[in-house]
């Protein structure tokens, strides 16, 4: 009997398992410690971008009770981008569901046209100070723009603000 079609087939499925799981096995980022608004594991940031955006967001927190974080990474561990923020809002400690007042902003940067991702996220008491429509404008008019010309910290700036002031105007009604 010729065994040899039987053994090309049994290589080519464990090999295909072997490829799928190891999109699979990477695992997500460690949460920083202490926990920062600005976590850019892409390194889109200068450092002086960074600390600025940070303090900004502090002060956000500190005045007006709105967290925003800012997440960067160059790999979806296998996932969607909407699965891997979820996954990692709940590694990190920073689910929706548990939050007030806390939007999220998430982005891989890197890849060809189709790899890059961004999506926004809003815990549940401010999606009505925020709805998708105002989300799909600050990511299409704001983020996406900015980031074609590569102006990452302007594009995060005034993401933020608006973010900041639609929960603002939304509170003041």
């Amino acid at each position: 009997m010729n065994y040899q079609p039987m053994k090309k087939a049994i290589f080519s499925i464990f090999t295909v398992i072997i490829l799928i799981s190891s999109g699979f096995s990477q695992s997500l980022p460690v949460a920083p410690k202490p926990m920062k608004h600005v976590n850019d594991l892409s390194n889109m940031l200068t450092l002086s971008e960074r600390d600025s955006l940070e303090q900004k967001l502090t002060t956000y927190k500190a005045q007006n009770n709105i967290d925003i974080y800012i997440v960067s990474f160059d790999s979806l561990c296998g996932y969607t981008s909407k699965i891997f923020a979820k996954k990692l809002q709940k590694k990190w400690n920073l689910s929706p569901k548990k939050l007030k007042n806390t939007a999220f902003i998430f982005i891989k940067p890197t890849g060809n046209s189709g790899e890059r991702y961004l999506y926004i996220a809003v815990s549940k008491d401010l999606e009505s100070a925020i709805p998708d429509s105002i989300l799909l404008d600050i990511a299409d008019k704001i983020l996406i723009p900015n980031f074609k010309n590569k102006l990452y910290y302007q594009g995060f700036n005034i993401a933020t603000q608006n973010i900041k002031e639609s929960v603002i105007k939304a509170n003041s009604k």
